[in-house]
């Protein structure tokens, strides 16, 4: 039994994307993000101690109780947090955008009993590629797609909304019935 499935690269596709393809390292980022915080709200606390004598930070700076690099210990801090959220935000923007020929095409899939084909129909792009299961490492399933590894570094993406010739279920035991294959499971 053949089960057929598509998905669209649109915004939905480059959010996925997107999340898929951040750094791994969240514990770092998430570190330091804290130690930016942290030296922020330090120097935010110095700032207030040392400005409450009444003096304006000109003066301050002049007088020698101010040096630029206490300034800047809590510019340089603020603008990294700014500029890491913004670059999260807008991720799956400039990918939707820097998708060119690719962008609103759709991904044809056929799972058959021994492999997967997966068709991609672009203006000027006519591609087609099969995977046999054995060759898969890697399932990852979100609450709308299907994220199926052929190896560490690629991923193809199916939507699951579009499985027909079956059900998602069916679908998710086939994959899932390859020895060795790693499956993960995230809810958002």
């Amino acid at each position: 039994m053949n089960i057929t499935a598509k998905c669209k690269v649109d915004m939905r596709y480059a959010k996925l994307v997107a999340g898929a393809v951040r750094p791994k390292t969240k514990i770092i980022r998430l570190l330091l993000f804290l130690l930016y915080l942290g030296v922020f709200i330090y120097n935010i606390v110095y700032l207030i101690q040392i400005t409450g004598s009444g003096y304006s930070i000109s003066e301050l700076i002049r007088r020698g109780f101010l040096s630029l690099w206490d300034i800047a210990l809590v510019v340089l801090p603020l603008a990294f947090i700014i500029i890491g959220v913004v670059m999260q935000l807008t991720l799956p923007r400039r990918m939707y955008k820097r998708s060119g020929a690719y962008r609103d095409t759709v991904n044809e899939f056929v799972f058959t009993d021994d492999a997967l084909t997966a068709r991609t129909n672009a203006e000027g792009m006519n591609e087609s590629a099969s995977v046999a299961y054995s060759g898969l490492v890697k399932l990852t399933e979100t609450d709308d797609y299907f994220m199926i590894f052929p190896d560490n570094k690629r991923f193809l993406v199916v939507d699951k909304a579009t499985v027909e010739g079956g059900t998602v279920d069916e679908l998710r035991e086939k994959l899932l019935s390859v020895p060795g294959i790693e499956y993960k499971r995230k809810r958002r």
